[in-house]
């Protein structure tokens, strides 16, 4: 089960069942750019509906690894189970708090951020032996990485930094950056409203923070150095307030204001694709809204807002971007209560997109 407030307030994110959404950008009549390219029923590992709160993580070859605490399961492209990686304890190769995960250089080594035991275990995947585990300062990491030749950087959560470098000849690992002075000031309600989420683009980092609307670009050591907001169409957004409407002392049973941020993988050639998330309330989180926002390489349009068209019956991970796609396992209730799991594969077209102006901010005070 989920050992602290941060865990918890993430696990309630993934609660809940999904609501309908249309195939179509909200508010608008154009064609979304969201297209199912493949829906796949992924194996169950065991007879029992997999974990509390798993996370989905993109694996090499578009495989797929789920973790769920004690363990992690790696799948290939059909959805056939390959191998089952690490177990439930503390010893080497075990695993307690199995969050996102790292595929390192080379794409044949996986590393598996443990919260509960701040550190990361590296598995082979084509084997599943485990290698070697390396201390982190952190508990938490963000849901998608940059490689840079032998150097894995990515967000750092549950820690009072942004980012991290891991150079996976030495295993040292370097964080950069403070994190908004509302993280400090407001804590429960910054784990509550999502991850720290950081790309890179170009020789600059951008970055996707709880609480903080659009996104925000980071020197090389971290520093806040400006934003891009754009209004919301459809999700709630962030509102400038948020933490005034929560009040000092946040009510549990108080309906939230804002969209959580879940994901953020840069393409430069591109765009920018986001994904966030909302629900009504934090102890009944029953209706889960994902949205995707696409942020140009100019840093002057945005396609704010397209709903996610899913459903989900029972306890699901957050969705991933991956290679130009957004991947969602969702879970199917049948009729004689069996679950099943369905991977599902949508393709990003930004030329289907409503665009509308972006609109460049200061950082956020730290």
């Amino acid at each position: 089960m989920p050992h602290s407030i941060a865990y918890r307030c993430l696990a309630a994110l993934a609660l809940g069942t999904v609501a309908a959404c249309s195939d179509e950008s909200s508010g608008s009549g154009n064609p979304s750019p969201l297209t199912l390219i493949d829906s796949t029923s992924i194996a169950e590992a065991d007879s029992t509906m997999v974990g509390a709160f798993p996370y989905l993580n993109p694996g090499p070859d578009s495989s797929i690894l789920v973790a769920d605490g004690g363990r992690l399961l790696h799948y290939d492209r059909s959805g056939s189970l390959l191998r089952i990686i690490g177990r439930k304890g503390m010893g080497p190769g075990e695993l307690q708090g199995a969050m996102a995960t790292l595929t390192l250089p080379g794409d044949s080594l996986e590393a598996v951020m443990d919260a509960r035991q701040r550190a990361l275990s590296i598995f082979h995947l084509a084997s599943g032996q485990f290698r070697r585990r390396v201390s982190s300062p952190f508990q938490g990491i963000g849901l998608n990485s940059t490689i840079r030749g032998d150097t894995v950087i990515f967000a750092v959560n549950m820690s009072p930094a942004l980012y991290a470098k891991w150079d996976t000849r030495s295993d040292s690992i370097g964080v950069f950056g403070t994190r908004p002075a509302v993280a400090s000031s407001h804590m429960y309600l910054y784990v509550l409203y999502g991850f720290q989420n950081v790309g890179l683009l170009g020789d600059q980092l951008v970055a996707q923070l709880p609480m903080s609307p659009g996104i925000v670009f980071l020197a090389a050591d971290g520093t806040m150095t400006s934003g891009l907001a754009y209004p919301p169409n459809g999700s709630r957004g962030v509102p400038n307030d948020l933490a005034t409407r929560h009040g000092p002392v946040p009510d549990p049973t108080a309906s939230l204001q804002g969209s959580s941020a879940i994901g953020l993988r840069v393409r430069p050639s591109e765009h920018a694709p986001l994904l966030t998330g909302e629900y009504d309330r934090p102890d009944k989180p029953e209706s889960i809204r994902f949205f995707l926002t696409l942020v140009d390489v100019d840093r002057k349009l945005a396609c704010v807002d397209t709903p996610l068209p899913v459903t989900t019956d029972a306890m699901l991970p957050l969705p991933i971007l991956e290679k130009g796609q957004v991947v969602f396992l969702a879970r199917h209730l049948d009729p004689d209560g069996a679950v099943r799991s369905v991977l599902y594969r949508y393709r990003i077209d930004p030329g289907a997109c409503s665009w509308t102006a972006a609109t460049a901010t200061s950082a956020p005070p730290v």
